[in-house]
């Protein structure tokens, strides 16, 4: 402070300095001079060290100039001979980025960090096979991000890092707005941790998300925790699914994992929100999970099919009758697991599966549901059935009640040509619904995972149908080999492309990871096989429900 006023230089006049080296106790300003230009040279040295000096703007391949008005002719031929198809698109964009046009370089030291970053962002485009779809995607990830300067300081210091983000955005275009909305998980991905194999521990995502519930006690805070972990553990397993670190089962044992994790940790704080505002539960609660979720077969774009079951007590008494408190509970559920909040939400929420479809309470008794399968349910609705599973509940005893109806349901003697009718007027109904389907919609095709489904709950719930054992295993073991190439297929592009995009032209990029995650030389070997599988699976079919 000099004068009251604060000032961060040393004052040149020797008289001042020699008064702040008189304060520091400095036995003369000779030996406070030295002492401050020792402490400076440290500094610069640990500095360098942690920021080196920025590469030359120019590759192996040639100089680069990425500001101007006009496109540079030598930055024009490196750009060319670097593969890009598009060479001025490219350079106006940096010209773009450098003016500070977007929210991630509107401050100088982001703008420095990008001219530091343009080489190496060049080289990692470069080892693409389309740098100009790398690029664009590329592009989404960077203009989404509302400041630059860490993930630029972070991406100029760690090229490796450069190069995975670049190959995973150019794969899965689909991953940059979740990269832009997490930046922190870039950093996150050096950790030794975010890489070691599923395999390892099926369970860590799910373990993690059980212990933000110990953690945060408050509800709002569990819910954007909950979002926030949930994110992160999905964006861990995509990453080892696209660089090959973890196989498709592990995957979709990780991620139904985490989502059945997540079911539990907010039935749970729900169950307290509930039961502090009207009483204790009148009675015993379990979460049914179907579809997916309950075969334990999730992908990133998978949804939970859910419903409660309840049974109700007389020696338990709240506000509410049974029906009523245990529909609030699963309303609120459905909301603490779908709704929006500043950290996004959790997974959307699908409970036509429940007895009686959309019409029938989201809460079900008991008695009803004992009641439903033994004298309405649908063929349909029993094949469902044998996804199903409890993945949270009010006691283990409740839990393996259900379990063990369920079986004892699943068992039950059936007449194998009425079963055979009413899948075959299931199927008729599915090939008439979506008639103009590719075979890359690999739920709904002839052939696909859906009728794959059916076959095998038919299997199961029709003893003796076949022939022999011998033969019923092999068709087991046929129609499961179909099955785990088409679910293979399935969760890489709806990690990549997402549900919606089933059945359009495949970057080439994405064309080699499938071909790569099915074990085939070429994409064109893989369609040859996924269409001889679903072909195989639809004759197979034909010959055992006629």
């Amino acid at each position: 402070m000099f004068n009251d006023q604060q000032t961060h230089t040393l004052p040149v006049n020797t008289k001042k300095r020699g008064a702040i080296a008189a304060l520091t106790g400095a036995p003369s300003l000779h030996d406070f001079d030295q002492e401050m230009q020792q402490v400076f040279r440290q500094v610069h040295t640990t500095y360098s060290a942690l920021f080196p000096q920025s590469a030359p703007l120019s590759t192996q391949g040639g100089s680069l100039v990425f500001t101007g008005v006009d496109d540079d002719p030598a930055t024009l031929e490196t750009l060319r001979k670097a593969g890009f198809e598009n060479s001025s698109l490219f350079l106006k964009r940096m010209r773009e980025w450098h003016g500070g046009r977007i929210r991630a370089t509107q401050s100088a030291r982001a703008r420095a960090l990008l001219t530091r970053l343009g080489p190496d962002l060049v080289a990692a485009l470069a080892e693409t096979q389309s740098p100009d779809h790398a690029f664009a995607a590329f592009t989404q990830f960077f203009e989404s991000l509302n400041a630059g300067v860490q993930p630029l300081s972070l991406l100029c210091n760690r090229s490796k890092l450069l190069s995975l983000l670049v190959n995973l955005l150019n794969t899965a275009p689909k991953m940059a707005k979740a990269f832009s909305n997490r930046v922190s998980i870039l950093d996150a991905m050096l950790d030794p941790g975010f890489s070691t194999p599923l395999a390892h521990d099926i369970n860590a995502g799910a373990m993690r998300l059980e212990q933000c519930a110990l953690e945060n006690p408050d509800f709002e805070t569990l819910l954007n925790e909950t979002r926030r972990t949930a994110l992160e553990e999905r964006l861990r397993i995509n990453v080892q699914v696209l660089t090959d670190k973890a196989s498709s089962a592990d995957a979709a044992q990780s991620y139904s994992a985490l989502a059945e994790a997540a079911v539990c940790t907010l039935a749970q704080a729900c169950q307290r929100q509930v039961e502090h505002r009207f009483g204790p539960p009148p009675g015993e609660w379990a979460i049914l999970g179907m579809g997916s979720l309950g075969a334990k077969e999730m992908h990133d774009s998978s949804d939970i099919d859910l419903f409660t079951l309840y049974e109700a007590s007389t020696s338990v008494t709240s506000k509410l009758e049974p029906a009523a408190y245990f529909s609030r509970f699963t309303q609120r559920l459905i909301s603490a697991l779908s709704a929006q909040t500043q950290e996004g939400s959790l997974y959307a929420i699908d409970m036509k599966l429940r007895p009686s479809g959309q019409a029938g309470p989201v809460a079900v008794s008991w008695p009803a549901f004992i009641a439903y399968y033994a004298e309405k349910a649908w063929t349909w609705e029993v094949l469902a059935l044998g996804r199903a599973r409890v993945v949270a509940a009010s006691s283990d005893g409740f839990q393996q009640k259900i379990t063990a109806h369920i079986a004892q349901i699943l068992a039950a003697p059936r007449d194998p040509e009425k079963l055979k009718a009413d899948i075959t007027d299931m199927r008729q109904r599915i090939d008439a619904q979506f008639s103009n389907t590719s075979p890359w919609d690999l739920k709904h095709a002839p052939g696909g995972l859906l009728e794959i489904e059916l076959m095998q709950q038919f299997l199961r719930l029709s003893k003796g149908v076949m022939a022999n054992e011998k033969s019923a295993t092999e068709t087991l073991r046929f129609l499961q080999s179909a099955h785990t190439l088409q679910f293979t297929l399935l969760q890489i592009l709806g990690l990549c492309l997402g549900p919606e995009k089933n059945g359009t032209a495949f970057p080439t990029s994405l064309q080699d990871l499938l071909a790569r995650r099915a074990k085939m030389q070429s994409f064109s070997e893989l369609e040859h096989a996924l269409i001889t599988a679903q072909n195989g699976v639809r004759a197979l079919s034909e010959q055992i429900l006629t």
